[in-house]
């Protein structure tokens, strides 16, 4: 059955059809990609931070050749192009021994075909010749319930974290990239001071030029005005008058090989009641903010803004940013060379979660033209070229510790020397198309309905 949802994206573009004149088939695309772009980026994305899994693209994602039509407009664009291919095929049932649909098939086919072979050798070859790293990437495999545990984590992480650190350390590589808040010890904010040992590393296993640590930062912030500590919300203290607590972020760090701060990657889209809370006003006056404390305190990333260390400029992805193509694409204008993803997908089990969250980044990698390497706590990581191939993934639920060597192509698709700008032009194609059916419909002015298929 049909949900709420989807009744009222088709009764719009019905509306729409019948007042244009036009079969419905012509129109529901446009109005399903924004109502699409509408759940997955405001209903799930901003106000909820959900996870916008059902796009249309989706399916693509292991074709080698279409997925190439990301680096155009993006996954938007490879839905446009899905609704046109399944526009042509129904014309081709309906009327079998008509040629224009054929024609309108092979119009459709053979350019992405094409194009996705061409791009596919541009970006081959561009990566062949780029510079390459070193990169070691740690997966810890580290249970969710004795991370939860405040007096057994930080022995329990770091015994692990630190072990593998070295193990790689050994090999020399350029850069060794923790997973998201896998250092169990809050850091402060502007002065996070960490010893080479901290992070496993030796004499005989020393720091590489860089290390990528995902960790909780906290800094001090005057939240509010009080008579009494009671006044305050939870860790927070009354002093002169105002409540004053601590607020953290989920960071990324990178540290050079002295252990000196190179720079720092905040979180950006926070999950709600884990990391903030919705109608914070509303949540105390119930009690509901007691119940997470944490969230309450958590501060998404003030800018958005790679890092320059050493080896590359570094764009930072947490948890699951790079499901939302416009901050990779933030990273990518602003001077990106690659992208890293420390993430934490132990949440979902052993369910389809961790692979519908690893597809987003052959899309990302594929629009920004750039690799991007995961580090996820218990899978899976590994990374992608910027066609979208996978290398070095591993499995789910095992500890992992291995080195890649990694190319730095930095490739200008057509998505980012445009800014992404095809994006907004499909999606409010269907509104467009909205207000002036209205406006038609208002005058008086429509042609006949013609049933959809």
């Amino acid at each position: 059955p049909r949900t709420d949802g989807v009744e009222k994206v088709t009764g719009a573009a019905r509306f729409t059809a019948d007042a244009l004149g036009w079969r419905l088939r012509y129109v529901l695309p446009w109005f399903w990609l924004s109502a699409d772009y509408v759940r997955g980026a405001w209903i799930y994305g901003y106000p909820l931070s959900g996870f916008p899994w059902a796009h249309l693209s989706a399916t693509q994602v292991e074709h080698p050749l279409i997925r190439q039509l990301a680096a155009i407009g993006g996954i938007d664009f490879i839905g446009l192009w899905l609704f046109g291919i399944n526009l042509t095929i129904l014309a081709i049932l309906e009327a079998p021994r008509t040629r224009r649909p054929l024609l309108g098939l092979a119009a459709l086919l053979l350019p992405a075909l094409i194009w996705g072979a061409v791009w596919r050798q541009v970006v081959h070859t561009k990566t062949a010749a780029a510079r390459t790293i070193r990169l070691g990437i740690i997966q810890g495999n580290l249970s969710q319930d004795i991370k939860n545990q405040l007096n057994n984590r930080n022995h329990y992480m770091l015994d692990i974290q630190r072990r593998l650190s070295a193990k790689l350390a050994a090999e020399k590589p350029d850069l060794i990239l923790w997973s998201e808040v896998t250092y169990p010890v809050a850091l402060a904010r502007d002065n996070p001071r960490l010893r080479a040992a901290d992070l496993g590393y030796t004499e005989e296993a020393p720091a590489p030029a860089v290390s990528l640590v995902g960790a909780t930062v906290f800094w001090q912030e005057v939240q509010g005005v009080c008579t009494q500590s009671s006044d305050c919300a939870r860790g927070s203290s009354c002093r002169d008058g105002r409540c004053q607590g601590y607020a953290i972020h989920n960071s990324m760090l990178a540290f050079d090989a002295q252990m000196g701060l190179l720079g720092r990657t905040d979180k950006h889209h926070l999950v709600p009641f884990g990391e903030y809370v919705p109608g914070l006003v509303v949540m105390d006056a119930l009690g509901i903010r007691q119940l997470v404390p944490v969230a309450g305190r958590m501060r998404p990333a003030a800018t958005i803004a790679p890092v320059r260390t050493p080896v590359a400029v570094i764009g930072g992805l947490i948890c699951y940013e790079g499901v939302f193509p416009g901050i990779p694409l933030r990273l990518r204008r602003a001077g990106a060379e690659l992208l890293v993803n420390p993430t934490n997908d132990t949440w979902y089990g052993r369910t389809s979660g961790p692979w519908q969250h690893l597809a987003f980044y052959r899309f990302r990698a594929v629009e920004a033209g750039l690799s991007v390497a995961r580090a996820a706590n218990s899978g899976i990581s590994g990374w992608f070229d910027p066609r979208g191939d996978s290398h070095d993934l591993t499995d789910l639920d095992v500890e992992a510790a291995f080195v890649s060597t990694v190319p730095l192509p930095v490739i200008d698709t057509p998505w980012v020397l445009s800014a992404g700008a095809l994006r907004p032009l499909i999606l409010l194609t269907a509104p467009a198309l909205f207000i002036f059916a209205g406006l038609r419909r208002r005058r008086g002015v429509s042609g006949p309905c013609e049933e959809a298929a």
